[in-house]
């Protein structure tokens, strides 16, 4: 009897007895159904095991487990079931997010001459010298200007913040807002740098060609190797009685 009381215990504590009950539930159970029956219902597999104890018992009208030990059992069992899942999960990777990178002068070229006070020029400044009293214009990132935020008059001197979009790789143009601090506003006005071209002097001629004094008036179609080639026979003494050619004026010239 001793073993099939130690081995019906091993089964009630599974089941969710608590183990301060388990062993007068087992004496219970043993002297209710019958220490041969439970001896055979231990004997078989865990789940036919069960269910035999089960129906024995409610034949003999005692309860196994309480509806609240129950309870406590299937509360217990979920909450471990969670743990389980949580600790055999693969480490979730964390993305790397890229901490916003403060824009340095020496990251963009900026044109200087693009920015003025009433024509004059100003100067670029580090960021770190940005505050009251100072005077130039420095770069911040549009996702550090915030707190630089709301525009407030910080100098009598002209002062202003460049708010540009900082871009990986090597942008051409990018996107900027000029927030002024100053009483004296700096403007921006694109300054082209001017080409020369140097002028060359000509001279626009009309020219009409008579046909009756041209010996082959094919040689016309080509207007301009016609021309040419009359030309070079004018300068080499080669003249035409008549023609073939008329000036009929002088258009203009450069």
């Amino acid at each position: 009897m001793e073993e099939t009381k130690k081995s019906l215990i091993i089964v009630l504590k599974e089941k969710g007895v608590p183990g301060e009950k388990v062993g007068a539930r087992a004496i219970e159970i043993i002297d209710k159904i019958g220490v041969e029956k439970v001896r055979n219902a231990l004997s078989q597999a865990p789940v036919p095991c069960w269910n035999q104890l089960k129906s024995l018992a409610n034949a003999a009208k005692v309860r196994m487990i309480q509806a609240d030990e129950l309870k406590a059992h299937q509360r217990e069992v979920r909450q471990r079931n969670i743990q389980d899942k949580v600790s055999n999960e693969p480490n979730p990777k964390k993305s790397k997010v890229e901490a916003p990178q403060a824009l340095d002068i020496g990251d963009l070229t900026i044109p200087m001459e693009n920015f003025q006070v009433n024509g004059k020029g100003i100067n670029m400044i580090p960021l770190s010298q940005f505050g009251k009293d100072a005077c130039g214009m420095a770069i911040v990132a549009k996702d550090q200007v915030g707190k630089f935020l709301p525009t407030s008059t910080l100098s009598c001197d002209p002062l202003a913040l460049l708010a540009a979009t900082k871009s990986k790789g090597t942008p051409i143009m990018l996107p900027a807002t000029l927030l002024n601090f100053g009483e004296e506003a700096i403007e921006y006005k694109m300054c082209a740098k001017a080409i020369c071209i140097p002028e060359i002097q000509t001279v626009v001629i009309e020219f009409h060609i008579e046909k009756e004094y041209t010996s082959d008036w094919g040689a016309t179609q080509n207007t301009l190797q016609f021309i040419g080639n009359a030309s070079l026979n004018f300068a080499m003494g080669v003249h035409y009685p008549a023609g073939p050619f008329v000036l009929l004026t002088r258009i203009g010239s450069r």
